[in-house]
C-alpha cells in the first residue's frame, strides 16, 4: 500500500524569526495624568489640588451637607441660626462681604 501524501502545515514564525515590534517607552502613570501640568502650576501644593480636585470637591460638598443637616455653621463649629446656614458671626461677615 502506498502512503497518501498529506500537506504539511505552514511553519509558524517563532519569536526568534519574527520581527521585533518597536515600541516607545510607555510614560509612567504619573506623567500621563499630569500631562503638561509642570508649566501651569507653580508648586507641589497647586499640583496636588489640580490632580485631586474632584475628590476634594466631593469631600467639601459632603461636609457642607452634613453640617447643614445638623444645624452647625458651615464655616465653623458653632450652632447655626434657624434661618441660615451660618452662625451670627459668619452671617454678619457674609453680609459685609456681599455689600462690596
Amino acid at each position: 500500500m502506498a502512503k497518501k501524501k498529506t500537506k504539511k502545515a505552514p511553519a509558524r514564525k517563532t519569536l526568534k524569526t519574527a520581527r521585533p515590534v518597536k515600541r516607545g517607552r510607555k510614560p509612567s502613570k504619573f506623567a500621563r495624568v499630569t500631562g503638561g501640568l509642570k508649566k501651569k502650576v507653580k508648586n507641589r501644593f497647586q499640583k496636588f489640588y489640580v490632580l485631586h480636585r474632584p475628590a476634594i470637591n466631593n469631600w467639601r460638598r459632603s461636609s457642607y451637607k452634613t453640617k447643614k443637616k445638623q444645624g452647625i455653621c458651615v464655616k465653623c463649629k458653632k450652632k447655626a441660626l434657624k434661618t441660615s446656614i451660618f452662625c451670627a458671626y459668619h452671617l454678619a461677615k457674609s453680609r459685609v462681604y456681599n455689600r462690596r
